[in-house]
């Protein structure tokens, strides 16, 4: 059986480029190369950010299992997760990588699609013609305020953000 044409990861500085499919890279420490370069890695969309997945690896039965770069790299227990800090499913280096549960995790989201004043955490409501804050913690919604500007909502919800979500709130 011929050998698989394995990508070649780029090297620059203190870090690798690993080349995944349909023109993406994902970017990863340098020491870390060794334990990625043996595989073919593909780019994956899960909720619209782009991961590099690989489904070459195999369990102790000997089944075809796919596998993260992410948690390949960082090892966590299985009830963890894998937080890319600056929300970027491709950047792969330890320094932008932390160990999060569910709701950590959920913390650090991106500003949604469908989100109308451009600003996180930042609603219109129709009735009063006015901005109104809201954040979530520990599964339940807690109204802010509300304001004449989509700017003033989003400072308030800035602040309790800060105040709530720690090091894993996002603020854009």
């Amino acid at each position: 059986m011929a050998k698989k044409f394995l990508r070649q990861l780029c090297f620059k500085g203190n870090y690798a480029y690993v080349p995944l499919t349909r023109g993406y890279e994902a970017i990863i420490d340098l020491d870390d190369a060794l334990i990625v370069q043996s595989f073919n890695w593909h780019v994956c969309f899960t909720g619209g950010t782009p991961y590099a997945r690989c489904s070459k690896l195999r369990d102790a039965a000997g089944k075809r299992i796919k596998a993260s770069l992410h948690r390949r790299i960082m090892r966590p227990a299985a009830d963890q997760l894998v937080d890319h800090i600056n929300g970027n499913g491709l950047d792969c280096r330890r320094m932008n990588m932390r160990l999060a549960n569910h709701t950590q995790n959920a913390r650090n989201c991106c500003i949604r699609d469908d989100n109308t004043s451009g600003f996180k955490g930042v609603g219109f409501h129709k009735a009063s013609k006015l901005w109104v804050a809201r954040i979530s913690v520990n599964g339940k919604r807690i109204h802010l305020g509300c304001f004449a500007t989509a700017k003033d909502a989003h400072d308030t919800y800035c602040d309790a953000s800060k105040d709530y979500h720690k090091e894993f709130g996002r603020l854009k």
